[in-house]
């Protein structure tokens, strides 16, 4: 909560010297880390009163023991409720899926070991966004999230599975460029 306050009062520091109206802009293109909804690149769509945030990344590896994927995707749509020159105070609804698996081809253990874990979230919080430097914005999202939560172990010929689902706290943190 500490780090939240902080973050506030460099942000309202960082308004006082500006003077063109940031959200005039109605895209935006960042990166961004959420447990919320997706993480990667980051497209949002500005309208007056809310926005659409689009995120995700892909990533795939493939070395002698076999390949490695990974992907996550999600969207959020935030309903403005202050909205200034230079910030925005929204509520947001949101969803995320996630996913990782690999593979091991191992001869030399007598086995191959297989992954699947996937995860679906959706969420519901609020966020601050704050623009500085005429295009760069800066937000951050808090909330709560319910996810479920699927992997898949198999070492041979023997099949593990775990479910499990619960409802906890989650963090976004974005940086992007508005034009």
């Amino acid at each position: 909560m500490k780090k939240v306050v902080i973050l506030f009062v460099l942000g309202i520091g960082c308004l006082i010297g500006q003077h063109s109206d940031n959200f005039q802009f109605r895209h935006h293109l960042g990166i961004s880390v959420s447990g919320l909804s997706g993480s990667g690149l980051t497209y949002r769509f500005y309208k007056p009163d809310y926005a659409i945030r689009i995120a995700g990344y892909v990533y795939s590896y493939d070395d002698e023991y076999g390949p490695e994927n990974w992907y996550e995707f999600g969207a959020t749509f935030e309903k403005n409720f202050i909205k200034t020159k230079h910030t925005r105070l929204y509520g947001l609804v949101g969803f995320k899926k996630q996913f990782y698996g690999y593979e091991w081809d191992d001869s030399y253990w007598g086995y191959d070991e297989k992954q699947e874990s996937s995860i679906f979230a959706i969420s519901a919080g609020f966020g601050l966004e704050i623009a500085f430097l005429k295009h760069i914005t800066l937000y951050i999202d808090v909330g709560e999230r319910y996810f479920r939560d699927s992997t898949i172990n198999r070492y041979g010929e023997e099949n593990y599975s775990y479910n499990s689902k619960g409802i906890g706290m989650a963090l976004t943190l974005g940086l992007g460029y508005s034009f």
